[in-house]
């Protein structure tokens, strides 16, 4: 009889039902945009053939593109890698590490979607750290996009006009899957009882030096 780890349980259960709120919420913005796109095509409004990704700004040449309705690209590129690194964390079966590259790997591994060196580098070092410093992927030629079009297209990054490109509708539904499989696999659950603790105590000694000044700062 496999034991049913309440605690690990109540806290998935938060976790995932926070995050796929929004998430949920952001795809609404998202599939809204992409229609609203899609009639000022028809209305003549854009350029059918302009590659329909977030490019990062390149840092001395600035090209202005005709405006175009949000798709949260970045926003929920941002939320998915965040509880990617959150959870790849909490499974490690070796404890808990702070380490975006190790956690993402155990993430897409469980996943079973293994992705490649290379690729976790370029999650790492343009993706995650591009969006979470200065909201945009780093260096050039380097995109991310929502398209319904990609529903369907397996890889998580692709080739499009010498541009490479972070497909968002892939990360998505990778880490929804992730969401539904690991709230009821148990065994998983013995390695996250574990890192929990730990994972707790880091945050809490982390921020308790600031909580503390500005607690006493601002008492009455």
């Amino acid at each position: 009889m496999t034991f049913i780890n309440q605690d690990v349980r109540r806290y998935l259960a938060f976790f995932i039902e926070t995050v796929q709120k929004d998430i949920s919420s952001l795809l609404v913005v998202a599939n809204n945009g992409e229609k609203e796109y899609l009639e000022g095509v028809r209305n003549g409004l854009y350029d059918r053939n302009q590659l329909i990704t977030t490019l990062n700004p390149e840092t001395t040449v600035f090209h202005t593109y005709e405006e175009q309705p949000s798709r949260c690209s970045i926003p929920l590129a941002i939320t998915c890698l965040s509880s990617i690194e959150t959870l790849g964390s909490l499974i490690n079966p070796k404890g808990y590490r702070r380490d975006f590259y190790c956690s993402a790997k155990l993430f897409f591994d469980y996943a079973s979607y293994p992705i490649s060196d290379n690729e976790l580098k370029l999650l790492r070092s343009i993706y995650r750290n591009g969006l979470m410093h200065g909201f945009f992927p780093k260096g050039q030629k380097i995109g991310i996009t929502y398209d319904s079009s990609l529903d369907s297209q397996t890889k998580l990054f692709y080739l499009e006009s010498d541009h490479v490109i972070l497909n968002v509708n892939r990360l998505c539904s990778i880490t929804q899957d992730v969401f539904i499989k690991i709230y009821t696999d148990d065994p998983v659950h013995v390695a996250i009882a574990n890192n929990l603790t730990d994972f707790i105590v880091n945050n809490d000694e982390d921020t308790k030096k600031e909580i503390s000044i500005f607690k006493s700062n601002h008492e009455e």
